[in-house]
């Protein structure tokens, strides 16, 4: 695709755009004084940071494997993102929460120009509003499931519309600032939390991803009925998947057969469903099959049937 070129381009646009963004919120905290500003700067910054971990990652994830690293390097932005925000994330939320809980205990706060400040703000919106803009061109590459890139994408949208969020909380405060001058510690404090929201949804995801979740039910329900349907296999004693990067699934399943076919034969069918398997999803890229000879019936199968329906996407 002629965009692939492009990718890390998107990742390396957000640090700078978010750096600058940055930069507009410290001028707008200088003028205005406002804790939420100040919250709304960390914010940015931590931005910063993680999409420069991103724009790592979209270079990690293409390389090739090596003797030393079998799986490649797939697993990278998910470690060092779950490092980088886990330590940031808490140093900056503990800040503007301790800053908060001062402002609550000093009374009244004086505020510089507040409407250039909001302007300010407001550029800070239109620069999220970009970020969105330029991740959208590249839709191409997010939607699809077997893109090795979805995952970096997928985290810069989620950060960048936490950040809108955040902007848009500064914003509305710096108007009600003139009403209700405790309304900028409870926008910090929504600000505070919209960082913990956002960051908790991306730890979550990636620990996912490196425990190794199964494959999406229906890309297993497929599998299931694409080996009921082979005459040969008499029964699926055992059925499961891992995830291993989002563009690496492995299938692992055991076969009963016929005790009396030959060596031959089951290589041969061993064969046919592997290409089975394999043409349900271009993500299947490994998959293990083993062969059961021993007494069975469809208990295993209707047994897998519904664990694999029972199951949470």
């Amino acid at each position: 695709m002629p965009t692939s070129g492009k990718t890390p381009l998107v990742f390396l646009a957000s640090v700078l755009l978010n750096a600058a963004q940055a930069a507009v919120k410290l001028a707008a905290f200088i003028i205005v004084g406002s804790l939420a500003l100040y919250a709304e700067t960390l914010h940015s910054v931590s931005d910063v940071i993680n999409s420069f971990i991103l724009y790592l990652a979209s270079f990690t994830v293409n390389k090739k494997p090596s003797p030393k690293y079998p799986f490649g390097f797939g697993r990278f932005p998910y470690i060092a993102s779950i490092i980088s925000v886990s330590i940031l994330v808490g140093a900056i939320a503990n800040n503007i929460l301790t800053q908060a809980y001062e402002a609550l205990h000093e009374g009244g706060r004086l505020y510089g120009d507040v409407i250039s400040g909001a302007y300010l703000v407001t550029i800070a919106i239109a620069i999220d509003l970009a970020i969105l803009l330029y991740v959208y061109r590249m839709r191409e590459i997010w939607r699809n499931p077997s893109s090795k890139m979805r995952p970096l994408f997928l985290t810069l949208i989620l950060e960048d519309l936490f950040s809108l969020s955040g902007n848009s909380v500064a914003l509305a405060s710096l108007y009600m600032i003139g009403i209700n001058s405790s309304v900028d510690v409870i926008a910090s404090i929504v600000i505070a939390a919209i960082i913990l929201v956002a960051s908790a949804q991306v730890i979550y995801r990636n620990i996912e991803i490196l425990i190794g979740r199964s494959a999406p039910r229906d890309v297993m329900l497929k599998i299931l009925n694409r080996i009921s349907k082979i005459s040969d296999v008499v029964d699926i004693d055992d059925l499961k998947s891992y995830v291993l990067t989002p563009d690496n699934i492995v299938i692992m399943a055991t076969i009963g057969v016929d005790p009396r076919k030959s060596i031959g034969a089951l290589e041969a069918l061993r064969e046919r469903i592997i290409r089975e398997i394999t043409s349900i999803d271009p993500r299947i890229k490994n998959v293990i099959i083993q062969f059961s000879s021993e007494p069975i019936d469809d208990r295993d199968r209707d047994k897998i049937y519904r664990e694999v329906s029972s199951m949470d996407e």
